[in-house]
């Protein structure tokens, strides 16, 4: 329609400009984001929500994604945003564990520097586990009841929401394992 029209353009550029001024404040300019404990918040937003939903929002037009599964209490944009969100900030909590030794010496106050290595392994094991947690919130899906594992659909067989939410739980434990290590 006209609005949609209107509106897509200017938007994807504001997600653009807004996105570009942010990357380069995550280790540059004055106060870079990512040596003040902000690193992890700076990927979820960005790589989380502003990708996920802007993908989304170039493709429907929508930034809540609700044609995608109907009427649910959250959107699928911000379900997927919040997972995606969540394996890239577990990545690079990851990263500034592995470097903490070396951003204390050079006195860079990553969130691992700031919180030390035993809560800085926690957070990596709840950044790791909220996506497959949050993969439950799509049995409340149409049709996610459905016992059966495969599915036919339009496009081929396919596994149902059903057990598309649980398989990942099966690497789980070895990946708090891992983590705990």
């Amino acid at each position: 329609d006209k609005v949609t029209q209107w509106f897509e353009p200017p938007m994807i550029v504001i997600i653009g400009v807004v996105s570009l001024f942010f990357s380069y404040g995550y280790t540059g300019g004055p106060w870079p984001l990512a040596y003040r404990g902000l690193g992890e918040l700076f990927v979820m937003v960005f790589f989380g929500f502003v990708a996920v939903m802007g993908t989304i929002f170039v493709q429907t037009g929508s930034f809540s994604g609700t044609g995608l599964a109907g009427s649910l209490p959250f959107t699928p944009a911000l379900l997927l945003s919040v997972q995606i969100g969540s394996l890239s900030t577990a990545l690079i909590a990851i990263n500034n564990l592995r470097d903490r030794e070396e951003d204390l010496r050079s006195h860079k106050r990553t969130l691992a520097v700031r919180l030390g290595i035993t809560a800085g392994r926690a957070m990596i094991t709840l950044w790791c586990l909220l996506p497959h947690l949050a993969g439950f919130c799509w049995l409340a899906m149409k049709g996610a009841g459905n016992p059966d594992i495969i599915q036919s659909g339009e496009h081929g067989p396919h596994l149902s929401l059903a057990a598309q939410a649980w398989w990942p739980l099966f690497a789980a434990p070895l990946a708090t394992a891992i983590v705990v290590k």
